[in-house]
């Protein structure tokens, strides 16, 4: 993760960097204009939603239109996750003679934001609850928009952990494509976010 943030500090800075006559002459040559560009317009960049790439920096695509990423409220849901078969803690199965019991917890910036409902019984929940929540703009903060869900079995007395995922700063690129799975030798989990239009 320290690399990808490094290489795209370095994109940046080497794409931000400006162009100015008293910059001393490192040899770099311009590239010459191309008179084949489309004019730069004043308006939003048009996009595709089925295609991040269509918009850049923290923006995504909304109404085929490129658009800040935040602030902007999103509605998030766990929308499905898979459980192995034992509990990892003692290798033992979840409840005796049955599957977990499994609910999820979702939480954005430390906060809990969403619990879903118990799903009984089952080694593939999928759940429907949803809440709608202002991811913030995280200028200048790379510790804001840490998202994290834990999904639990549910039994009497305490609920045994079952996997948990951190997305340590949720960026444009995360939220664009409607949703961010978590996979591991703990099962995997799949949380929907959704831009309000």
């Amino acid at each position: 993760m320290r690399t990808l943030v490094m290489t795209l500090i370095l994109i940046l800075t080497a794409c931000t960097e400006s162009d100015s006559d008293d910059a001393p002459d490192d040899g770099a040559v311009d590239a010459p204009d191309t008179p084949d560009a489309p004019p730069a317009t004043d308006g939003p960049a048009a996009c595709t939603v089925t295609d991040p790439r269509t918009c850049v920096g923290n923006n995504i695509c909304l109404n085929s239109t490129c658009a800040p990423a935040f602030p902007r409220p999103y509605v998030f849901a766990v929308t499905v996750a898979a459980i192995p078969t034992t509990n990892a803690e003692n290798g033992q199965p979840w409840d005796v003679g049955n599957a977990p019991d499994p609910y999820a917890e979702v939480s954005l910036n430390r906060q809990l934001i969403l619990t879903t409902g118990v799903q009984t019984d089952t080694f593939a929940p999928a759940w429907t609850d949803t809440t709608t929540v202002v991811i913030p703009d995280d200028t200048g903060s790379p510790d804001l928009n840490v998202l994290s869900v834990i999904v639990w079995d549910a039994d009497p007395g305490d609920d045994d952990g079952v996997l948990a995922c951190r997305w340590t700063h949720l960026t444009a690129d995360l939220v664009h494509p409607g949703s961010v799975t978590c996979t591991g030798e703990l099962g995997s989990v799949t949380i929907a976010i959704r831009p309000v239009l």
